[in-house]
């Protein structure tokens, strides 16, 4: 059913024609993954169970923790090749890089690819999420970006023409310059070499990863972030010209989930 369907028709035809009843909750989202319209009390929902996503070795993702503090993933970020926000050749931003299939960023060399093993049940995700880095790099800045995927199995059925075996969706997508770690008004440059926290959140998010389904995060350290003329997040392509080295120490992820996770293994 969509919004106008259940919300907007049943509203005019009751305030408008004095038709029917409209009885909206506090919060009413519609969850996508299952596809469904669900009411709260409140936003974010209440009963639910804060859950931290643990970045892993060797690209893994879960909910354990690992204990190790002496290793890292690190990889060059050149501005002279940055990365895009779509695939293909574009000269300007879409609104269809909301529904872009990230597996162009995915390929690349300067992407950090974190992903969990198949889901044995459905989880949902609802409302903010937080993200903690702890990250170096050899420059004195650079932009950390964290990307939530949804991967659809290998054998998933075309949709309207399009193919949809493998699909890698971008639920949720943010974006913080390194300069900016310590709030919007206290811009600082990184100390080359220095391990550094860099937190920020995402927007908020209402999905529901279905089990049997290979759901992960993309996370990204990219200072050499693509922008244009419209969106370019204050970023200056002469303040840094060179390749530069980023670590990515630990990092991890807290969101709001309303299923069980006992079955999801990392």
């Amino acid at each position: 059913m969509t919004y106008q369907e259940k919300f907007e028709q049943p509203f005019f035809s009751h305030y408008l024609k004095e038709e029917g009843s409209f009885s909206a909750a506090e919060a009413n989202i519609f969850i996508s993954g299952s596809n469904e319209w669900k009411q709260f009390e409140q936003w974010p929902p209440k009963n639910v169970e804060t859950k931290k996503l643990y970045f892993q070795p060797q690209g893994k993702l879960g909910f354990e923790k690992v204990q190790r503090t002496d290793s890292w993933d690190e990889y060059v970020t050149d501005p002279n090749k940055p990365v895009p926000h779509q695939g293909g050749l574009i000269q300007n931003r879409t609104r269809e890089y909301m529904v872009d299939d990230q597996r162009f960023a995915a390929n690349r060399p300067d992407v950090m690819v974190y992903q969990t093993a198949a889901l044995t049940e459905d989880i949902t995700i609802v409302g903010p999420i937080k993200n903690f880095l702890k990250v170096s790099s050899t420059g004195t800045d650079a932009d950390y970006v964290v990307k939530l995927i949804d991967v659809y199995p290998n054998d998933a059925p075309s949709f309207e023409g399009k193919t949809m075996a493998g699909y890698q969706m971008m639920v949720r997508g943010e974006i913080m310059a390194g300069k900016y770690r310590n709030g919007f008004d206290k811009p600082q440059a990184l100390t080359p070499g220095l391990v550094e926290k860099v937190d920020f959140v995402m927007p908020d998010v209402a999905h529901t990863f279905k089990k049997d389904i290979v759901s992960w995060f993309s996370y990204k350290i990219p200072g050499s972030h693509w922008r244009n003329g419209i969106h370019r997040y204050l970023w200056n392509p002469i303040l840094r010209p060179k390749p530069t080295s980023v670590k990515q120490h630990s990092a991890f992820s807290m969101m709001s989930i309303m299923r069980p996770i006992s079955n999801l293994t990392s």
